[in-house]
This record gives structure tokens, C-alpha cells and sequence, in this order.
């Protein structure tokens, strides 16, 4: 998969921002919680985030953000 849907960046942005949680997503993207979680579970796979003790982070190998940036 190349690139990444324009709901799928607001959800990294978020997180990125420091959102660490799915109701803090949601409120900052005004996107429903369910969808929020079904967009993290993807960008887990991805390789973009994580969870480190519970909270939502950017993952810490910055391969998969650029092919998926490019």
C-alpha cells in the first residue's frame, strides 16, 4: 500500500500532536471513537504506532513513516 487516506493522517497528525488515547483522538479529529480505533489497529500494522505503557505513540523507526510519506 502506498500512501495513506487523508482519515488516516488526521489520526497519525493527532497522535503525533500527543494525543495518546482514542477519546483524545476523537475529540481532536471529530472522528467517532469507533472509527478512531479501527484507524489505529491499521496504523499498528503499518508499523507507524505503537502503545508504550498504555498510551499511543509514533513508532521510534522512522523506515515505515518515510515510505509511507514518500
Amino acid at each position: 500500500m502506498e500512501g495513506l487516506l487523508a482519515v488516516e493522517r488526521m489520526v497519525l497528525e493527532s497522535v503525533a500532536k500527543g494525543s495518546s488515547n482514542g477519546e483524545s483522538i476523537s475529540k481532536d479529529t471529530s472522528l467517532t471513537h469507533f472509527f478512531v480505533n479501527t484507524i489505529v489497529e491499521n496504523l499498528k500494522d503499518y508499523g507507524l504506532v505503537e502503545k508504550e505503557k498504555g498510551k499511543l505513540i509514533l513508532t521510534k523507526s522512522t523506515q515505515n513513516l518515510i515510505q509511507f510519506n514518500k
